[in-house]
C-alpha cells in the first residue's frame, strides 16, 4: 500500500492549504480536495481515519460525504455540483449526496475519530476522481489548532505489488 497522503485542502499542521477542516464553523460543509489522477484509472483508495475536534459546548454529529466526478477540477461534472476547489461552506449542497460516516458528539470539546473506509468497497466502482466533503453539524465550530486533525488517504493502483494472501 502506498504511504499515506494528505488531502489537498486538509489541516494546515499536516500541509493542506487552505485548510478546510480546522475551525469549521458550526453547520458549515467543506471539501478536503479533489483526489484523482487524469488519465489513470485507480484501484482503489483507502482513506485512514479522520480526526477531528469539537468546539466546547458542541452537541449534534459530524458527518462525512462522498462527491465523485469522472472529469476533474471546478468544471468537471460533480454530483450535486459541487466544486472541489472552494474553500468555503457548500452546505446548501448536502441534499441528496452520498453521506458515508457519520459521528454522533457526545463530548464538548472531545476528539472523534471516522472509521477507515474504503471508496471502492462503498460505491462497488472506482470513480476517476472524488472529494470527502465534512459537515459540522454540532452547535460549535471545531476546535482552532490543526494539530488536533487528521485527514488522509492512500491510493491503490494497478501498478501496486498485490497484498499478501495467507494460505
Amino acid at each position: 500500500m502506498a504511504s499515506p497522503t494528505v488531502f489537498p485542502y486538509g489541516p494546515a499542521a499536516q500541509g493542506g492549504s487552505p485548510d478546510n477542516i480546522t475551525g469549521l464553523a458550526a453547520g458549515q460543509a467543506k471539501v478536503l480536495g479533489s483526489v484523482g489522477i487524469a488519465a489513470t484509472p485507480l484501484y482503489d483508495v483507502t482513506i485512514a481515519p479522520i480526526q477531528v475536534m469539537t468546539g466546547t459546548g458542541a452537541t449534534g454529529t459530524i458527518e462525512a460525504y462522498l462527491v465523485c466526478s469522472e472529469t476533474p477540477g471546478a468544471t468537471g461534472n460533480w454530483e450535486g455540483n459541487v466544486n472541489p476547489t472552494l474553500a468555503t461552506d457548500q452546505s446548501s449542497l448536502l441534499p441528496g449526496l452520498r453521506r458515508v460516516q457519520l459521528v454522533n458528539v457526545i463530548t464538548s470539546a472531545g476528539s472523534y475519530k471516522f472509521p477507515e473506509w474504503s471508496v471502492a468497497s462503498v460505491l462497488g466502482f472506482m470513480p476517476m476522481f472524488f472529494t470527502v466533503m465534512i459537515y459540522n453539524n454540532t452547535n460549535a465550530a471545531f476546535n482552532a489548532t490543526s494539530t488536533n486533525f487528521n485527514a488522509m488517504y492512500s491510493i491503490i493502483n494497478y501498478t501496486s505489488p498485490p497484498p499478501i494472501a495467507y494460505a
